[in-house]
């Protein structure tokens, strides 16, 4: 699941690249190394603070998302990776702490999930964007520093149920005009509906635009209300901290030779039609819970 804030945030970040080729050796392919750092916090003092750095390696019709660094995680979970297959539509969750990995198709690891494949699609009524000049340079990159309000409203479907909430964010954007990561986004997207996740469908029609680019560093501002009722201000950063274009290894997205590789692709085509409807449906329910409070439709 990722939050609105992400998923706006990663809307910023992608843009349009062309796909890397294949290199000559037949053990790597041209690819991109792209590691993203999400920083969440509610003011100085607070206990409330999160971060995480993924790191992502996209070739054609492979693509690879890492688990390198979580606060509060026990160390089971960093290091996980997931590869996605476009060529035989496979999608595979490898854990190095316990030496296993676990293969399903992409449309099985939907259901898998209990349907709960977020579908987000924002409708704004607000975007102003107001150009503040020339940023700092970030990753060698020259950047463009922009300040975008948005209002409007955030609608999440999740099988045949939907909520919606309404959408205040205040972003600065530092926007390089020559890096465009779409190729990364775009190789998941293509895969199964799974790039959904990542895919928020902005709608910008009314008010300016940004320039084409890639946001290399994201801050926004988001009012959420607690459980008694209080608001606080959360303020997630989100940083490309490496984008690299260089061969990467076959092995890359392959499991290790030692691990033990449980594939559950027959178990799911054997299950009798209809099983998990009720399954999903109930998770679907509590996750749009969970999206949008008590602003369930």
């Amino acid at each position: 699941m990722i939050s609105q804030r992400c998923a706006l945030a990663i809307a910023l970040v992608a843009g349009v690249a062309a796909m890397p080729g294949r290199s000559a050796s037949a053990q790597t392919t041209l690819g991109w190394n792209f590691t993203m750092k999400m920083d969440t916090d509610s003011g100085e003092g607070s206990a409330y603070h999160r971060s995480m750095a993924t790191k992502f390696q996209s070739v054609p019709h492979r693509f690879r998302m890492e688990l390198i660094q979580l606060t509060g995680a026990s160390g089971a979970a960093e290091g996980t990776y997931q590869v996605f297959n476009d060529a035989d539509s496979s999608f595979t969750i490898v854990m190095p702490t316990s030496r296993t990995a676990t293969v399903t198709s992409l449309p099985a690891s939907v259901a898998m999930a209990g349907g709960q494949v977020p579908h987000a699609t924002t409708h704004i009524t607000r975007n102003d964007v107001t150009d503040l000049g020339a940023g700092e340079p970030i990753l060698g990159y020259a950047t463009r520093r922009f300040h975008v309000s948005l209002g409007g409203v955030m609608e999440w479907k999740v099988m045949d149920q939907s909520c919606s909430k309404p959408l205040a964010e205040e972003m600065d954007a530092w926007i390089a005009s020559d890096v465009d990561l779409g190729a990364i986004i775009g190789t998941l997207t293509s895969m199964g509906g799974i790039g959904r996740l990542n895919d928020p469908s902005l709608d910008r029609t009314s008010g300016p635009k940004l320039p084409k680019g890639g946001a290399l560093r994201t801050i926004m501002k988001h009012a959420i209300t607690d459980r008694t009722g209080a608001t606080q201000i959360l303020t997630t950063t989100l940083e490309v901290v490496e984008l690299t274009q260089r061969p990467i290894p076959d092995a890359a997205f392959a499991v290790p030779a030692d691990y033990k590789t449980i594939d559950m692709r027959q178990i799911m085509a054997d299950l009798p039609a209809g099983m998990m409807d009720s399954v999903m449906r109930a998770n679907a329910g509590r996750l749009l819970t969970t999206l949008c409070g008590s602003a369930r439709q």
